[in-house]
């Protein structure tokens, strides 16, 4: 029997987030942030999906979505299972809906967020993230910036600043900050938060319900030919 693959983990919310909190816990104590290199990504309003060499996972890991607004990810695994690497999860935000946010010129309906060793129970490094995404034609969710911070308020003034700007290809949904080293499984609500606006709306209950609204993406490639371009990985859009 094969074993069940780990759903992607809650991550908390940063204390000073102004999202709300009816499905997601504030994060008591940063200590986890400070004083380790972190990098900050943007938050993408879109389907956490979990992609492994047999499988693939959307909100359930009890079995492969159904829903046709999964094909387009379906066929993506289909012609590149075989490149992830083996004992890996690679967990992504799949854009191909439009959830809250509608964006603009998108080069990819999938975003790496990261992956799991599942024989290690280990989120691995940032940087090693960037490399297996590359190494796969993906881009990673995109990086706002990196910084090591001493204080629990530089850590809140730059997350801030970050998160109320405009998004790279939209409105912001929020920022998510990880530390940049290797996180253990049981470590991750501790090393790994988010900042999530005022008011956004939680559309994953909603938007399979109603006729789906394709994301654009850039050029106007079409659902065969979505660009894939790494021009996202490791730079500062912030």
């Amino acid at each position: 029997m094969t074993a069940v693959i780990p759903k992607f983990p809650r991550t908390l919310q940063l204390p000073w987030s102004p999202g709300d909190t009816r499905e997601d816990r504030k994060m008591d104590d940063v200590s986890g942030l400070l004083k380790v290199p972190v990098v900050v990504t943007e938050k993408l309003d879109g389907s956490n999906v979990c992609l492994t060499r047999d499988e693939v996972f959307a909100r359930s890991h009890s079995g492969a979505p159904t829903l046709p607004v999964f094909d387009w990810l379906k066929s993506w695994h289909a012609a590149h299972r075989t490149r992830l690497p083996e004992h890996f999860s690679m967990f992504c935000e799949y854009l191909y809906a439009v959830h809250s946010i509608e964006y603009e010129g998108l080069p990819s309906y999938l975003w790496v967020i990261g992956f799991r060793n599942e024989n290690l129970s280990l989120w691995v490094e940032w940087q090693q993230v960037c490399q297996l995404a590359a190494d796969l034609g993906l881009p990673t969710v995109p990086v706002l910036g990196h910084g090591t911070f001493e204080r629990s308020d530089e850590l809140n003034g730059y997350t801030t600043l970050l998160a109320k700007r405009r998004g790279c290809f939209g409105e912001r949904e929020g920022i998510v900050v990880r530390v940049e080293r290797g996180i253990l499984a049981h470590d991750f609500e501790f090393r790994t938060a988010k900042w999530v606006r005022e008011g956004h709306v939680k559309a994953e209950h909603h938007w399979m319900h109603q006729p789906i609204r394709k994301q654009k993406l850039v050029g106007g490639a079409s659902d065969a030919k979505a660009k894939i371009t790494e021009g996202h990985q490791g730079t500062n859009l912030g």
